[in-house]
């Protein structure tokens, strides 16, 4: 069954509101006789007269009040959602699909997140905890819009990877532990540490450090320190 057309819909209301073939042709600036085709066409996918003419004026039937009702919610609802997705293309509301790391969502996306409410409170954040490597993978399978990860990376095809900010590696240590003045690789690995899944960037990047410093960490950590990245 064929559906009924938004165009024709918009010429009937048109003719509704103006009284008229002709003016409502000049108000949708369109040619008289495609204004005619257009009332055709909806009468014969109706089946029923949809207007009448009186004394020189065209008024909508019975049946013609009912579409013309109807059709202006719709016409109403089709521009209400155009206007709904011009906003979002604009990203000036609507939601966004983002994957970071406990890391970076623990101590730079609330702050991020805060201003973006006082600025754009239509747009909707949701955030999925991730490695870098599955908010790499889930960016290019399209299920992801944007991600905070650890830098480098490797070049992956159709994603744009950009430098956001550049931090220190940090260690938390407990209140009471004695640190010496200078924290160093030989000093830490000495302590019971809790480390990053070995498959992720900070892992490598805290590996690469301690082995700097002439200590090689062994493949399985204990609790009480966690060493975070801040380069993103």
């Amino acid at each position: 069954m064929r559906e009924i057309s938004l165009d024709r819909l918009r010429t009937l209301v048109a003719i509704a509101d103006h009284g008229s073939f002709a003016e409502a042709a000049r108000a949708l600036h369109l040619a008289p006789p495609t204004v005619s085709l257009h009332i055709a066409e909806l009468e014969q996918r109706i089946g029923a007269p949809l207007l009448s003419r009186k004394r020189g004026q065209v008024r909508p039937s019975a049946i013609g009040e009912v579409l013309v009702e109807r059709g202006r919610r719709l016409l109403a609802d089709a521009e209400q959602a155009l206007d709904d997705i011009q906003r979002q293309v604009a990203g000036l509301e609507g939601r966004a699909r983002l994957g970071a790391s406990t890391g970076a969502i623990a101590h730079l996306l609330p702050q991020a997140l805060e201003v973006l409410r006082q600025q754009h409170p239509a747009i909707d954040i949701q955030i999925a905890v991730l490695t870098s490597q599955e908010t790499l993978s889930r960016l290019a399978d399209g299920t992801l819009d944007i991600g905070l990860v650890a830098l480098p990376q490797p070049p992956v095809a159709g994603l744009v990877i950009k430098p956001w900010r550049r931090d220190p590696v940090m260690a938390f240590v407990p209140a009471h532990w004695q640190c010496p003045a200078r924290v160093t690789p030989e000093w830490l690995a000495a302590q019971p540490l809790i480390l990053n899944d070995a498959t992720t960037r900070l892992s490598r990047l805290t590996a690469e450090w301690f082995a700097a410093g002439g200590t090689i960490l062994p493949r399985a950590f204990s609790s009480t320190t966690t060493m975070r990245s801040r380069a993103w």
